[in-house]
């Protein structure tokens, strides 16, 4: 099967992000790197914060070499001093946060026969626990304002669980019902909060043909810019009546009872 040549997605697109201010976690890396690097193409200002500070630094080039504006703060999401870092070294230095990205996480999976408690724990705090200690903070900065949007990177085995997927896709299921519990709680405050839930997002060179994956009903696996076009477009006032969301950018696998060619 011949697949469709791949355009890129690409911004500016949305002219009310230029000059606020957005928290981004696991942000050296895929997925955040490419949330990080198109909010900054929006020109927002963006906090990148994760575990490994020469994968953020490179972030920060990628940024800065396009003119975009960032700083860098190392930190480990199971450590609640280490958050408060982030948004303080945020406020610090562009006196609000409007936006956050919760994309740090700890992708363990395993058989659930092996699965340890101590994997487990991990897992809740990395991806959980920390996702609800980002949404405090950040709803104690937006509510004053009454305004602030909120995106959770969950993932597609949320729903429909990956083979091995444990505990990974349960703490990323317990960050779902978050999500739509703070859309509810946090509505009348003026702050939205969504969830984008990924599906096969290998990484890649910037500009590069996503490979082929025949059991995607589009025939090919997805890209980090792909996913951060959703995040753009959830953080902008474009999506304004859009809360309390998980949107799959799959290309259409969760869709399907079976793959193309298959029957059951």
């Amino acid at each position: 099967m011949e697949l469709p040549t791949y355009h890129e997605p690409v911004g500016p697109c949305y002219a009310d992000l230029q000059g606020r201010v957005a928290v981004v976690t696991g942000a050296g890396t895929n997925i955040g790197r490419g949330i990080a690097v198109r909010l900054a193409a929006e020109g927002m200002r963006v906090a990148l914060g994760g575990r490994r500070e020469p994968l953020l630094q490179e972030t920060r080039a990628l940024i800065e070499a396009e003119g975009g504006e960032c700083l860098v703060v190392p930190m480990d999401l199971t450590k609640d001093e280490d958050v408060e870092r982030l948004f303080g070294s945020a406020v610090t230095r562009w006196g609000a946060v409007h936006a956050i990205v919760q994309n740090g996480a700890d992708m363990h999976m395993t058989d659930a026969r092996r699965v340890t408690l101590e994997g487990w724990d991990r897992s809740f705090a990395t991806n959980a626990r920390a996702a609800f200690v980002m949404a405090r903070l950040a709803h104690g900065l937006m509510a004053p304002r009454r305004d602030g949007s909120m995106v959770f990177i969950s993932t597609v085995g949320a729903l429909r669980p990956h083979q091995c997927g444990l505990p990974y896709d349960a703490s990323k299921a317990a960050t779902d019902c978050m999500v739509r519990n703070l859309a509810f709680d946090y509505g009348t405050d003026g702050i939205r909060v969504n969830a984008v839930a990924p599906g096969p997002i290998p990484p890649i060179s910037r500009g590069a043909q996503p490979r082929p994956e025949p059991l995607v009903p589009l025939g090919r696996k997805g890209t980090a810019a792909e996913v951060a076009a959703v995040v753009a477009f959830l953080l902008s006032r474009q999506s304004s009546y859009i809360t309390g969301q998980v949107i799959a950018v799959d290309g259409g696998l969760t869709v399907q009872l079976s793959p193309r060619g298959q029957r059951v």
